[in-house]
C-alpha cells in the first residue's frame, strides 16, 4: 500500500473530479520550484506528513482542460489510504501534497517540462541500480565468457532507458501543462487505517453469511420445486446424483474431462460444452472448440464450485451442481454479464474419466488415462479465469 516517489506520479493515470475548485476565484500562487497553485482551505490544522495515510478526490486534466482522468467517477468512491511517502521531489505532486491539510482542496499547475525532467530523473535512478547490480555480478563472476554476458545483457537494458529519456512524450507536449484538482478528504494514521479493514472485513463476511443463508434457502426451494433429491457439503455447496458412475472419484492434480451446460436458477443457458445445446440456447460460439472439457482438479483453474463438485463425482456419474455464488463468481459476476453478480449457478455435467496426477495409471471407466472422447474443450465459458 506504500506509495513510493514513481507510485505517486503513476497518479496521473488513476481513475480520479474536484466539482467545487471552480467556485472561488483568485490568482495563483508559485513554489519556488515552479508549481503553481490554489488552496482553498477549510481552516483545519492537521496537516498532511510523511507517513500519514490520506483519501482523497482527484481530477486530471491538461492545459486545453480536457479531463484525463476522474476520481469521482469511480465505481468504489474516493481514493483511499494511500501512504504518502517519506521522500519529497521538488517541482512534483509530492511537494504539492505537502501544502494541504485536511479537508482542503486546491488545484495544482505543473508544467510538463517538469514532469517530463521527473520522468528522467526516475528512469537515471533505475539506470544507475542496474549499474551498480552489473557491477556486483561481473564481479562475482567466475570467466571473461560470463562476464561478457552480464556486460552485454545489462547494456541492452541501459541502451534502452536512455532512449526513453531522450523520447518525447506526445501527451506532455513542450509548453503545456498538467492540473490536478484535489480534494484531502482525510488524514490517518496506521492504526486508523487497520481498524477501517477490520471493520470493512467484519462487514463483509457478515453479508457473506448473510447472503449464504438467502441463497440456501433459493437453492433448497429450486430442489422442492424440481422434486430432485439434493444433498448440500459444509461449504453450501448442492448437488443431485442423476446417473452415477462406477469406480474412484478424483483427487486434487488429477486431470479431468466433462461435460456441462450451465444455467441461471431460471433455466437460462449462458454457456455449454456441448455444440447442440449452445445451438439451441443461442450461445454459440464459433471461436471456440466444444467437446469435453479438461482441467486440473485443485487448481483454481475453475470456481471452487467446479473443484469441490467434481471431485464429489465418478467416471460415468451424471450430475447437477447448484452452487452458491461465493462459490462462483461472488460480487464480481462476469465482464460480459452472462452471470451477474452475487449468482447462484447450475450446472448439468457428466464427468467421463480422470488421468491421475500421480501415477498415469487406468482409471474411472477402464479407458486408459487421459484417453477421453471427443475434442478438448474450450474451457467452461472461462471458468478457467477464476482464481
Amino acid at each position: 500500500m506504500r506509495l513510493n516517489q514513481i507510485g505517486f506520479l503513476g497518479l496521473m493515470v488513476l481513475s480520479l473530479s474536484l466539482h467545487n475548485c471552480k467556485q472561488k476565484g483568485g490568482d495563483f500562487k508559485a513554489t519556488p520550484s515552479g508549481i503553481k497553485y490554489q488552496i482553498f482551505s477549510a481552516n483545519k490544522n492537521k496537516k498532511l506528513k510523511a507517513g500519514d495515510f490520506f483519501d482523497f478526490h482527484m481530477v486530471i486534466l491538461n492545459s486545453k482542460d480536457s479531463i484525463i482522468q476522474d476520481s469521482y467517477k469511480n465505481p468504489d468512491g474516493a481514493i483511499k489510504n494511500q501512504q504518502f511517502p517519506e521522500d519529497s521531489t521538488k517541482g512534483g505532486l509530492i511537494e504539492a501534497f505537502l501544502l494541504l491539510s485536511e479537508g482542503d482542496s486546491a488545484i495544482f499547475r505543473i508544467s510538463n517540462d517538469s514532469l517530463i525532467a521527473q520522468r528522467n530523473r526516475s528512469i537515471q535512478k533505475s539506470l544507475d541500480m542496474m549499474k551498480t547490480q552489473m557491477e556486483a555480478q561481473v564481479a562475482q563472476a567466475s570467466n571473461d565468457s560470463t562476464r561478457k554476458l552480464i556486460e552485454q545483457r545489462y547494456k541492452n537494458q541501459i541502451q534502452l532507458g536512455e532512449a526513453q529519456m531522450k523520447q518525447e512524450d506526445p501527451n506532455l507536449p513542450k509548453g503545456g501543462y498538467v492540473e490536478y484538482r484535489v480534494k484531502l478528504l482525510a488524514i490517518k494514521t496506521r492504526e486508523d487505517v487497520e481498524k477501517e479493514m477490520q471493520e470493512a472485513n467484519k462487514k463483509r463476511i457478515e453479508e457473506a453469511e448473510k447472503r449464504l443463508g438467502g441463497e440456501k434457502k433459493q437453492i433448497e426451494q429450486y430442489l422442492k420445486d424440481k422434486k430432485l433429491n439434493g444433498k448440500s457439503t459444509a461449504s453450501g455447496l448442492f448437488y443431485v446424483i442423476q446417473k452415477e458412475g462406477t469406480g474412484a472419484s478424483p483427487q486434487a492434480g488429477d486431470s479431468v474431462s466433462v461435460s456441462y451446460k450451465g444455467m441461471l436458477l431460471n433455466g437460462k443457458v449462458f454457456d455449454t460444452s456441448i455444440e447442440a445445446e449452445a445451438k439451441a440456447a443461442e450461445v454459440f460460439n464459433p471461436n471456440r472448440t466444444y467437446g469435453p472439457f479438461k482441467f486440473t482438479l485443485g487448481r483454481q483453474q475453475v470456481i471452487p464450485g467446479w473443484d469441490e463438485g467434481i471431485a464429489l463425482l465418478k467416471p460415468g456419474t451424471k450430475a447437477l451442481l447448484l452452487i452458491p455464488s461465493r462459490l462462483a463468481y461472488a460480487e464480481r459476476g462476469t465482464q460480459d454479464g452472462s452471470i451477474p453478480p452475487h449468482t447462484i449457478l447450475v450446472f448439468e455435467v457428466e464427468l467421463f474419466g480422470f488421468k491421475s496426477g500421480q501415477d498415469n495409471k487406468t482409471s474411472g471407466n477402464g479407458r486408459k488415462s487421459g484417453a477421453y472422447p471427443g475434442s478438448q474443450g474450450a474451457g467452461a465459458g472461462g471458468f478457467g479465469d477464476i482464481q
